[in-house]
């Protein structure tokens, strides 16, 4: 395997592991009827799916082979921001 097919699965790989963590989670929201634990559920799925932004932006940006180190820092703040407040 080449470092571009090894990175490439990489990337997909991080995407199919955040969509299954953000389909988890809205599963778990259907059942749950603690308020403690839905409040924590809607904590996680904001970081989720937060992850899964990322994810997929970062693969688009290496498809598109426009991934540079700025454009990656730019968007792990974003995602710093996103899950902060």
């Amino acid at each position: 395997m080449s470092g571009i097919q090894i990175l490439t699965s990489f990337f997909t790989d991080q995407i199919s592991q955040a969509q299954q963590s953000v389909d988890q989670i809205l599963a778990e929201l259907q059942t749950e009827t603690d308020d403690n634990s839905r409040a924590r559920l809607q904590q996680d799925l904001v970081k989720a799916r937060a992850y899964l932004n990322v994810a997929t932006e970062t693969k688009a940006l290496f498809d598109a082979n426009r991934l540079t180190e700025r454009r990656l820092k730019d968007t792990l703040q974003a995602l710093r921001g996103s899950t902060n407040g």
